[in-house]
């Protein structure tokens, strides 16, 4: 099970702070899709406008291709753009 912590403005977008995807594996843009597929908003869901760590570290440190997620790994998916 992957465990997706959501930060910032994409939790009322999803309507949940933290999903459970049942996968053994999967890509960032899997993830993107599922929270696409689950959201009140589903066009709010743009990768660019959000940072996304795997097990706390930045997925764009990752080498191109090698950020794949499994099971028991959390993501987190963070609004870039907050209100102060």
């Amino acid at each position: 099970m992957i465990i997706v912590k959501l930060l910032g403005s994409i939790q009322k977008t999803v309507n949940t702070n933290t999903l459970y995807i049942d996968e053994p594996n999967a890509s960032i843009s899997y993830i993107m899709s599922y929270l696409r597929n689950h959201a009140i908003e589903p066009d709010l869901i743009d990768e660019k406008n959000f940072l996304i760590a795997i097990n706390g570290i930045e997925s764009s440190l990752f080498p191109k291709g090698e950020s794949v997620i499994k099971s028991g790994d959390t993501v987190t998916v963070a609004s870039l753009v907050h209100g102060g």
